[in-house]
């Protein structure tokens, strides 16, 4: 695969009718539909991402600390 044309979207969520898996889901379908050859995959990860703490080196972080919904897209480069 063209690694051109593969990102990330990264979100949290404790049940799968969270607002963050909506959101997910409503990135993902966007970019499905809106650019067809960009392949996405959804990580979804427990809580806050305390356990993974990569996943919380981003601006979203915030938003998750304070309850709101967020994703964050990524290129999977270290960012």
């Amino acid at each position: 695969m063209d690694d051109r044309h593969r990102r990330a979207l990264i979100g949290e969520r404790h049940p799968a009718s969270s607002p963050t898996a909506a959101l997910v889901a409503a990135v993902e379908g966007a970019a499905k539909e809106r650019v067809p050859d960009l392949k996405t995959v959804a990580l979804i990860v427990p809580g806050n991402g305390e356990l993974l703490p990569d996943t919380r080196r981003s601006d979203h972080a915030a938003s998750w600390h304070d309850g709101y919904p967020a994703v964050m897209p990524t290129d999977t480069a270290n960012f």
